[in-house]
């Protein structure tokens, strides 16, 4: 028995041992000049490049103080924002934590600032951004570069994630490559390889997938097939309280209106408001008078594999599916058809 006792306790010390080794934390002691407000750390890209999903935090300033602290793996980049009575004043330029303990200095008069944080994540990113800055180089091509002379690199790895979110580019994928093998091992780098595929799946010149989604007479229905298209399908991606998904809203109803009698053009919405919010989507629609069809991806669930991250979004098919432009202003959208 007590041999079985010593061999339980040996494996007990070798389970917490390694647990220590996967896990490491980091701690952000911040200033900031204001008094009193809330500071948001957001993470780049949003949760799902984290394996830790609750990364997002929250906190109050405290005589221009705050404080947060969580678990990392390894450095991770996220943004700061400030509220002050509900209200944005300030929200950074991305930066690097690394799992130590390190100080954060905010300055809310200084628009997108990258905030003062040392630690050695961030010695490598302010140099990477301003010999990108000195050789006037694009951010795509720039890190094609890079990544060829730093297959391990953190910085690297979270500029690719950035670029990504912001928009698709076949450049991407090549980027991607440049890692070494064991790097793309990590989390991130796993999420990164999963959402390429998706874009490259939605970049212009792929097929728009079959969405199953609830119209808002609450029946599923495959949204595709329920619009037949005669030349153009507009897909829009939108939720309630999304202020310039709103205010596209007029010019897209004159622009509908011009497009009935030819029939050239089909529009249809997709609200991608959480559950919570079903009656404000469905009063949107009401209050804007959206005389096209609508349907409910809920909680945005669809749009998240397709890795949409701003809003508005939206995608133009031609009467096969096939993407022929992305991201239009209703003004893009009118000029198009113009020329058709």
């Amino acid at each position: 028995m007590k041999k079985n006792y010593q061999i339980l306790l040996y494996i007990l010390f070798i389970a917490f041992h390694l647990s220590a080794q996967t896990k490491s934390y980091f701690v952000l002691n911040g200033t900031i000049n204001i008094d009193s407000g809330k500071v948001i750390l957001m993470p780049v890209g949003g949760n799902s490049y984290y394996q830790n999903q609750d990364v997002f935090q929250e906190t109050e300033v405290v005589k221009g103080q705050f404080k947060f602290k969580g678990n990392i793996k390894y450095p991770t980049a996220f943004v700061i924002g400030l509220k002050v009575n509900s209200e944005w004043k300030y929200i950074s330029r991305f930066f690097i934590v690394d799992p130590i303990t390190q100080t954060i200095e905010c300055n809310i008069d200084s628009l997108r600032e990258t905030p003062k944080l040392v630690n050695t994540s961030m010695k490598e990113l302010l140099q990477y951004r301003q010999s990108r800055l000195l050789k006037k180089a694009k951010a795509n091509p720039y890190l094609y570069d890079y990544v060829k002379m730093h297959d391990n690199s953190y910085v690297a790895l979270w500029n690719l994630v950035y670029e990504l979110d912001y928009m698709y580019d076949p450049i991407l994928d090549s980027i991607n490559t440049r890692f070494s093998n064991d790097f793309k091992k990590n989390y991130t780098s796993r999420v990164v390889e999963s959402k390429l595929k998706i874009a490259k799946k939605t970049s212009i010149g792929g097929f728009f997938p079959d969405l199953f989604l609830t119209n808002d007479k609450g029946v599923f229905v495959n949204i595709l097939t329920e619009n037949t298209v005669t030349k153009y399908l507009f897909v829009d991606f939108w939720f309630s309280h999304c202020t310039p998904c709103i205010s596209q809203f007029d010019k897209l109803k004159v622009l509908y209106e011009k497009t009935l009698s030819t029939k050239n053009l089909i529009i249809i919405g997709i609200s991608v408001d959480t559950r919570a919010n079903k009656k404000a989507w469905l009063q949107a629609i009401n209050k804007y008078q959206l005389p096209w069809q609508q349907y409910w991806d809920i909680d945005g669930k669809e749009a998240y594999k397709l890795n949409i991250n701003s809003y508005p979004a939206n995608f133009l098919l031609d009467s096969k599916g096939k993407i022929i432009a992305k991201n239009l202003t209703p003004v893009q959208l009118e000029n198009f058809l113009s020329l058709r």
